[in-house]
């Protein structure tokens, strides 16, 4: 659907299908970070000028998704406060889904033991 790094000029609802954002790694290549389905959003960063994709999105299968060009929502956003706020909420909930999935990621990709219990017992002296 569109490439780490570049411009896209979309944002997109998922209505049918799967997508997976996958973001590249020096020295370990694309690695997956999160799969997306229906109603979920794929592609906020057009809402910002000058900005470009933080991560690939790839289609798993046929997708359908309603597309909204990011400058004109990020305009209307701007003209009309009102809709501007309820538009920003849920790009910050997707936002804090997107983060506490990242944190997931990295707590799997990081940890090579399994979480201590809390008791003191359970540590290696």
């Amino acid at each position: 659907m569109f490439q780490e790094g570049t411009p896209h000029d979309d944002i997109h609802l998922i209505v049918a299908g799967h997508v997976r954002l996958e973001m590249f790694v020096p020295g370990r290549g694309r690695l997956p970070l999160l799969t997306l389905g229906p109603g979920d959003l794929v592609g906020w960063s057009p809402l910002f000028p000058g900005s470009t994709m933080t991560a690939t999105a790839v289609a798993l299968e046929p997708v359908r998704t309603l597309s909204l060009n990011g400058r004109g929502v990020a305009d209307l956003c701007q003209s009309d406060h009102e809709v501007g706020y309820h538009v920003m909420r849920q790009i910050v909930r997707v936002l804090s889904n997107r983060l506490l999935a990242t944190r997931l990621q990295l707590l799997d990709l990081f940890t090579d033991h399994q979480p201590s219990t809390g008791n003191p017992l359970d540590s290696e002296c």
